[in-house]
């Protein structure tokens, strides 16, 4: 396996991450990418505070600490971290596009098109997990638990974090070997969990609208999601 190093972020300017030129501070493309940076400044600290009291109260409360709360919590975290990384990096990336630095303009599009891949893969699995373990729980199977729902999202964001790793060398260097592979992988993942949330939302409606005759909100999940009350 060769690698081409004039593809380097370190030899060659940070392709693909090129700056063309400062913008106008008249045209359009100025306006529009000044008043996004600052949108998403307003946002990033709403973001990050928002998330951090959910966890809080999740880890403050031990009755919150179930399988439903702490997948709740994987979701407030890659939610916190986007406020975090990828929103203030988002920000150093538009504004050094227009006023021409370059080296921010590298750096800003870098971590930004990294954080947001990762968390938003994140996010999307943690989804489908919280599809499942719903399902599971209106079926009355307990194969998920608080411990191996930590397990698993602990397991799956390190290898969303070593995916995203491979595919920026994959850019970098042009493994062309590996493409393939990776094209594979994460289209079926994603067919994966596209799979998990409709079975599990189907069934879900279906539970609820047709349940068997002879249950009751005290015995069914389905009837309580649903909002039937208890006499």
């Amino acid at each position: 396996m060769s690698f081409n190093f004039s593809h380097s972020p370190l030899g060659s300017g940070c392709l693909p991450f090129k700056l063309n030129g400062v913008s106008n501070s008249n045209t359009t493309h100025y306006q529009v990418t000044l008043a996004s940076c600052v949108v998403t400044a307003l946002l990033a600290p709403l973001a990050v505070a928002g998330n951090a009291f959910i966890l809080a109260a999740i880890w403050g409360n031990p009755s919150l600490r179930t399988p439903s709360y702490v997948l709740l919590a994987g979701l407030a975290v890659t939610d916190f971290f986007t406020g975090l990384l990828t929103q203030p990096f988002f920000v150093v990336y538009r504004l050094a596009e227009i006023t021409g630095k370059e080296k921010m303009y590298c750096i800003g599009g870098i971590v930004t098109e990294s954080a947001s891949s990762y968390f938003s893969a994140l996010t999307f699995f943690v989804m489908a997990m919280i599809a499942v373990e719903r399902w599971l729980h209106m079926s009355r199977r307990s194969l998920l638990t608080v411990r191996r729902v930590v397990i698993l999202y602990n397991t799956f964001a390190a290898v969303f974090l070593i995916s995203v790793v491979v595919v920026k060398m994959d850019g970098w260097y042009h493994l062309r070997s590996i493409d393939s592979v990776l094209a594979v992988i994460f289209f079926s993942a994603g067919a994966l969990c596209v799979a998990a949330m409709a079975f599990a939302y189907a069934w879900f409606n279906f539970a609820c609208y047709h349940p068997p005759p002879q249950a009751t909100p005290e015995t069914s999940p389905a009837l309580r999601a649903r909002g039937w009350g208890i006499v």
